[in-house]
């Protein structure tokens, strides 16, 4: 499993209401499987797990100091 760092931050990615509130999330594009997805923080709050949903390569984004405050990333699988 690959990882990325990412830092938490200010009001971007959060969600607007619905079934995960505002827990915070990615959005991550898969190139295989052309689509997006919007993967939402771990319950406790260390990182971010996606799942490519065609060829099931998993990509771990892992929350810390000195990490990015990007919001959107793309995967090649």
């Amino acid at each position: 499993m690959s990882g990325l760092d990412v830092t938490e931050g200010g009001g971007a990615g959060r969600g607007s209401g619905g079934r995960q509130g505002d827990r915070p999330f990615l959005r991550v594009f898969f190139r295989c499987a052309n689509q997006y997805l919007r993967v939402y923080r771990t319950v406790d709050g260390t990182g971010y797990r996606a799942i490519c949903p065609l060829c099931r390569k998993r990509m771990n984004f892992i929350v810390g100091p000195g990490g990015t405050s990007e919001r959107f990333f793309e995967v090649s699988c």
